[in-house]
């Protein structure tokens, strides 16, 4: 049996593991997290543990110096895909 996936992103996503921050609560609060893949509309994280932030955030890629402001489409134990704004 097999099973079919259905990509429903615009653009396929690059494959990556760049070290990000998830930065939150007025820019109080962070979260360490790894971009697993990316394109210009969106990500997929993945966390130590469970990824606690809100749904809307801003997430910094520490080696690109790069700051976006994202929201989260889905959660799924330690990972989570995000849209950028």
């Amino acid at each position: 049996m097999t099973t079919e996936i259905v990509e429903r992103r615009r653009v396929p996503r690059r494959k990556t593991l760049l070290g990000a921050r998830v930065i939150f609560n007025e820019r109080q609060s962070t979260m360490s997290c790894r971009i697993r893949d990316l394109d210009e509309n969106g990500a997929r994280l993945a966390f130590d543990g469970p990824p606690l932030v809100p749904s809307e955030f801003e997430l910094r890629v520490e080696q690109r110096d790069e700051k976006r402001r994202a929201r989260r489409v889905w959660t799924k134990a330690r990972e989570m895909g995000i849209e950028f704004e």
